[in-house]
């Protein structure tokens, strides 16, 4: 059977323990660690949540990869709605301060990126495109399309990644008007 595993810096451990509750149900155990990073010669602290293996998650992972390889399909979709989308925003999404757009990175195929541009507009009525910076692609939003997936997903947001929120967090009013 699969397990569940990510890392994430420890910067972003609150964000971790969000996530983990989430998934007491496969009863998640977490551990801090320092990695090295041989680029950098240096030490980073990280958090490492785990699950014990399940057969739901072994599902799971037969629906979203063939032969080790991410992908995402229509049926995939149909079971996703604001939090999925907020976890995701907030794990591979960027809210952009000056210009006051967004991006979602994929790591999908072009292919696979129309289905979920698709997928947005049909069942949330939002735009957005397909772009590539080198050699993934992601998901680009407006200024308008962003705020309204951001309305969409707000409340699903963790106070601790309200930083992404860009104008529906107070906190990011300075910033924004800078």
């Amino acid at each position: 059977n699969a397990l569940f595993r990510e890392t994430h810096g420890i910067k972003q451990k609150e964000y971790l323990m969000y996530k983990k509750r989430y998934l007491e149900c496969f009863c998640p155990r977490i551990k801090e660690l320092k990695i090295y990073d041989n680029r950098t010669n240096k030490f980073y602290g990280c958090i490492f949540l785990w699950t014990k293996t399940h057969p739901l998650l072994t599902r799971y992972y037969h629906a979203l990869y063939i032969k080790n390889k991410k992908i995402i399909d229509k049926s995939i979709l149909e079971k996703v709605g604001p939090l999925a989308l907020a976890i995701w925003y907030c794990d591979d999404g960027s809210f952009g301060y000056i210009n006051q757009n967004a991006k979602i990175a994929t790591y999908l195929s072009y292919k696979e990126n129309k289905i979920l541009v698709d997928f947005l507009k049909e069942r949330f009525d939002i735009n957005c495109t397909i772009n590539k910076d080198a050699e993934s692609y992601h998901i680009y939003f407006s200024v308008q399309e962003i705020r309204k997936f951001l309305f969409l997903i707000k409340d699903y947001v963790p106070k601790c990644m309200d930083y992404k929120l860009g104008p529906f967090a107070k906190e990011n009013l300075k910033r924004l008007n800078k």
